[in-house]
């Protein structure tokens, strides 16, 4: 017992002499740094041990070492921001800590600069993609007025009318490029050559979905005996409430017209109307209403068949397919008759409200009618832009009135329940030899109609 106690206490001693005792965090982190291979992460545990054992058991060895390697530890990194921040990690009190530091600060205003910008660059993106969708809306929503102000004008100013296409196309070489090359491209068929233009969109509908439209209309030629005698745009409808003329309404003011409104397609129809006569006003100011001798006879419904001669505005023939027997014509190609409607006043002028031989007849449900050109000195009031029929916006009203070489009658027309399926705007060319001529009498004769081709 007494040697035991003797040998405790030597121990005790022993011990009391060195320079500390090392706990078992201490004895912990020094193995960690011994046993650890990767020089940056032994230099950053070193560093830790130094920083939280200054009076440490190993403090001799392992602050040797790390201030050893400090050196080559920031020339290795205080070229980058990770390196830097490393680096302060690893000599919280280093030498080289205030440099350390001034550079992070410049490291972090760059930074924040280059956010600024890239925010900055996105944000400008954003507008852009915003402003073009914007533009992209905004041209759908006027497509149709505009794509019918624009072959409107352009022709309506066309040379040779009552000629044959290659002829007409030999004398407005500009009009008939753009006829045929630009999208979409036109067909041809039975007296006519259509571009048929389509554009979907989705119409609001309040505490519903959107409703999916489809914006469906064709400007064609219309001819007969291959002899430009009009042109047209005609709109589809087989009498539901989003086709026709009312599905343009629909686009151009998001405004949906459902089966059971029967006040909005009213008020559409009205819209429809007046935006038409805004158009025909925007491209002709001096357009004035169609008096009685050129409004031609009522159409036989069902009687004609359409031409069955066609070619493409710049010769080729695409598809000379006669429709069938019987089928009505498409507005604006109902041929001009030769019979006079009236007996003509003596003196060869035309008797009040009397119809001129060879007038063309009017589409059925017709609303209003316009003579623009050369017809004789006829014609009645001019035609206004009825209010609010047109955007303030609307760039096309400063463009100079075209030319009409020509005396040409613009028919609006409606479908008719149970009669017709159309509706739209004819453009009729009333030749010569239906027009007064000064001093009476009419104009020079027609020329003669080519045969039918067999």
């Amino acid at each position: 017992m007494i040697r035991t106690r003797s040998a405790l206490m030597l121990s005790l001693l022993t011990l009391s002499g060195c320079a500390s005792f090392a706990s078992v965090d201490e004895l912990n982190l020094f193995r960690s740094i011994r046993y650890e291979t990767d020089p940056a992460r032994r230099t950053r545990l070193g560093s830790e041990y130094v920083t939280r054992y200054p009076q440490g058991r190993f403090i001799a060895a392992i602050g040797s070492e790390v201030s050893a390697a400090e050196e080559q530890f920031w020339e290795e990194r205080r070229s980058t921001l990770d390196g830097l921040t490393a680096y302060i990690d690893a000599y919280p009190q280093g030498s080289h800590v205030g440099e350390a530091r001034a550079r992070l600060q410049v490291y972090e205003q760059e930074r924040r600069a280059r956010n600024e910008a890239r925010l900055a660059a996105e944000r400008a993106a954003a507008a852009q993609r915003a402003e073009e969708l914007r533009l992209q809306n905004e041209r759908q929503r006027v497509f149709a007025r505009e794509t019918i102000l624009y072959w409107l004008r352009s022709t309506a100013s066309i040379t040779g009318w009552g000629n044959t296409l290659p002829e007409v196309a030999a004398a407005n070489r500009e009009f008939a490029t753009n006829f045929q090359t630009t999208s979409p491209s036109p067909v041809c068929r039975g007296g006519r050559c259509a571009k048929n233009y389509q554009l979907d969109f989705y119409v609001p509908v309040p505490n519903r979905a959107a409703l999916p439209r489809r914006l469906v209309f064709s400007y064609a030629l219309t001819f007969q005996e291959r002899r430009l005698n009009g042109f047209s745009f005609t709109f589809p409808n087989q009498g539901q409430p989003n086709q026709g003329l009312t599905v343009w309404y629909e686009r151009e003011t998001m405004t949906a017209v459902l089966p059971d409104q029967a006040a909005t397609r009213d008020t559409a129809n009205r819209w429809v109307l007046d935006n038409l006569k805004g158009i025909i006003a925007m491209a002709f100011p001096n357009a004035r209403e169609t008096p009685e001798a050129l409004r031609g006879e009522d159409p036989e419904i069902g009687g004609d068949v359409a031409d069955d001669s066609s070619a493409a505005i710049g010769g080729d023939v695409v598809d000379d397919t006669a429709p069938a027997a019987g089928t009505t014509p498409a507005a604006g190609t109902t041929p001009a008759r030769t019979t006079p409607a009236t007996t003509p006043a003596a003196g060869g002028a035309p008797a009040p409200g009397a119809a001129l031989e060879g007038v063309p007849t009017h589409p059925l449900g017709t609303q209003f009618s316009y003579i623009v050109g050369n017809c004789g000195g006829l014609g009645g009031a001019e035609i206004t832009i009825p209010e609010g029929a047109v955007p303030a916006n609307f760039n096309a009203a400063a463009q100079a009135p075209p030319t009409v070489n020509g005396c040409l009658r613009i028919d609006g027309y409606t479908a008719v329940q149970g009669v017709t399926n159309n509706e739209g705007l004819s453009i009729s060319f009333i030749p010569d030899s239906a027009l007064p001529r000064r001093g009476g009498g009419r104009g020079r004769p027609a020329r003669p109609a080519r045969p039918a081709r067999r």
